[in-house]
């Protein structure tokens, strides 16, 4: 049976102090992260999604935990009453992330070219392109290879050569070799009711999964509130009418620390 509402935002507090909250998340999710991070790049993605959750349920009095990751759902969570199963979903702009996704990978390959090189000492660097910077597959290897060149020479000289692709470097000593990828500044992209029916109803539609594998109530938590082109943010100025099937519906804005309850 699909359950129609009007979505009234209700927005829930953390009271915890900074202190507190890092305690209680590591609580949370430390005794998983440490098995995850036994692979860290094959589950990268179940990393983030690992911390995303625990920062919802620190919201929640100490009253729901983690029992297991899972797939469909991502999770099983549990409180002194009942299990719940629990979605994932991450709400991001694709063809911004398209974007971000084509500078974080060349940025990948780079650095690994640069852990290779023993002449290098660990460092992070931040690298920020020049804007209106082509994506062309093309001129892949070209950026790989000036990248290294040019950040090799940054961190030996601490000069910036002159180049068409990097606008500036920002280095500092490290645990190991990381390169990150900064795009030109942009406008943070406000959600809309739209964006959260679409997002909502790609979950719903494979519900019917996620009860068979669990036989357990449903959630879905929605996240938004990056640091990237690609994020939104959440202006609170608009009711909406949803059809879900999941008993309730959170909506996290990451970045903020703010989480709503859609339902």
């Amino acid at each position: 049976m699909t359950l129609v509402g009007i979505l009234k935002m209700k927005k829930i507090t953390n009271d915890k102090s900074i202190n507190e909250n890092q305690k209680y998340l590591g609580l949370l999710i430390d005794d998983f992260l440490v098995e995850l991070k036994n692979d860290s790049k094959k589950n990268e993605q179940k990393i983030l999604e690992l911390c995303q959750v625990g920062k919802f349920l620190m919201f929640f009095e100490n009253d729901c935990i983690i029992e297991k990751l899972c797939e469909e759902p991502d999770f099983i969570l549990k409180n002194k009453h009942t299990r719940i199963g629990l979605e994932h979903q991450q709400v991001i702009d694709q063809d911004s992330k398209a974007k971000e996704g084509f500078f974080e990978n060349i940025c990948a390959h780079a650095e690994s070219k640069l852990r290779q090189d023993k002449d290098l000492p660990n460092f992070l660097a931040n690298i920020y392109f020049e804007p209106h910077l082509s994506r062309k597959i093309s001129d892949k290897n070209k950026y790989i290879n000036e990248i290294y060149r040019i950040v090799k020479h940054y961190i030996l000289n601490e000069v910036l050569l002159e180049n068409d692709i990097i606008e500036s470097i920002h280095s500092m000593n490290h645990s190991q070799i990381n390169v990150n990828a900064n795009l030109a500044a942009w406008w943070q992209k406000d959600i809309n009711e739209e964006i959260i029916r679409n997002a909502i109803k790609k979950k719903d539609d494979k519900i019917e999964s996620y009860i068979s594998n669990t036989n357990l109530p449903q959630w879905l938590l929605l996240v938004i509130g990056g640091v990237g082109e690609s994020s939104y943010i959440f202006e609170n100025k608009f009711d909406l009418k949803i059809e879900t099937r999941f008993e309730k519906v959170f909506l996290l804005e990451d970045f903020y620390n703010n989480l709503y309850e859609l339902k």
